[in-house]
């Protein structure tokens, strides 16, 4: 149809769709980077970097502001998924039982995020524990202290172990001895 990018912009008349601009000098980062909370003012001054611009040494430092965003958004992600299942139990009716209303609000997650449906109750199920039983494990996940990875599997482990031992409760990889060495050191996450 066409034999390069050039003939289909002259045939569509509408000139030249995209422009790669010059790499020019190194892309100073913005101040504060690495100090900055995740969120929108995060988000915002990481979407104006230009890696390709970035020195190697500054990469690092992204990456680490990407992460600490991708911590905060999960947290969202979780709590947004703990308010449809409480969606979900405001409109139960009186005969509705827990696992019920589980089960509507994980069919709603899998229908709007397109995820089987062994996901969305497994994630649910993750959600409601660590916004409701380590809602201070979300807190540093919010802030970007910790994050999934850290945790050892990206978030494919649950929670709370579903293994009873005799004479002893279930066991958790998120109580706050096993945080201790997963927050970063001197920024805040201290207290326990």
């Amino acid at each position: 149809m066409f034999d390069s990018w050039r003939d289909y912009e002259e045939s569509s008349g509408t000139g030249t769709v995209a422009t790669i601009p010059e790499l020019g000098k190194p892309h100073r980062l913005p101040s504060g980077l690495t100090e900055m909370e995740p969120g929108v003012d995060l988000g915002s001054a990481l979407a104006r970097i230009n890696r390709r611009r970035v020195s190697g040494p500054d990469q690092v430092i992204v990456m680490q502001a990407w992460s600490r965003q991708v911590a905060h958004a999960q947290a969202e992600l979780y709590a947004s998924m703990v308010a449809v299942a409480e969606a979900e139990a405001e409109v139960a009716g009186p005969d509705d039982d827990l696992a019920d209303i589980h089960d509507l609000a994980a069919s709603e997650i899998q229908a709007a995020l397109s995820w089987t449906r062994r996901a969305a109750e497994f994630q649910l199920g993750f959600a409601q524990d660590l916004v409701a039983r380590y809602p201070r494990v979300w807190a540093a996940l919010h802030r970007g202290l910790i994050d999934l990875p850290r945790h050892g599997s990206s978030s494919t482990r649950p929670l709370i172990s579903t293994r009873r031992r005799p004479g002893r409760s279930p066991t958790s990889p998120w109580s706050e001895r096993a945080l201790r060495p997963l927050a970063s050191s001197g920024r805040g996450f201290r207290g326990w």
